[in-house]
């Protein structure tokens, strides 16, 4: 009964570290000038950096659709996240950072995406075009 009583302890602790965790500010990163998030901050400098994240397919995307979620985020900053398309194979792609199946594709785990949304549509290819690569 002892052991039980512990793991509780242990689950409890665990659950108050990760809800202290989900209480990010991500609004300290918004450039109200380009409506995205900087890259991260410069304690030294005082300074946000002034490269941003701004591509829609990838891990940004989550972030945004949080900090929005939680009014930390104006609507329109989703806007500012940029859908850069290109041509692979004579097929309309989607550019991301890194083309990598984390980028395209963790974000989907919450983030909504919708039959035949482009979303939908960038997941796909990113899949096909890893499947025919490999």
């Amino acid at each position: 009964m002892h052991e039980a009583h512990a793991q509780l302890s242990l689950m409890a602790n665990i659950e108050q570290r990760l809800h202290q965790h989900a209480q990010m500010d991500f609004a300290f990163l918004y450039n109200v000038t380009t409506n995205r998030l900087s890259v991260g901050f410069n304690v030294e400098n005082n300074a946000l950096y002034s490269s941003h994240y701004d591509l829609l397919p990838s891990e940004i995307r989550l972030t945004s659709f949080m900090a929005i979620a939680t009014n930390q985020l104006p609507v329109k900053s989703w806007s500012a996240l940029g859908r850069l398309f290109t041509k692979i194979d004579n097929e309309t792609a989607l550019m991301s950072w890194s083309g990598s199946m984390f980028e395209y594709l963790m974000p989907n785990l919450v983030v909504p995406t919708y039959p035949g949304s482009l979303l939908e549509k960038m997941s796909q290819s990113a899949v096909e075009r890893q499947i025919r690569w490999g």
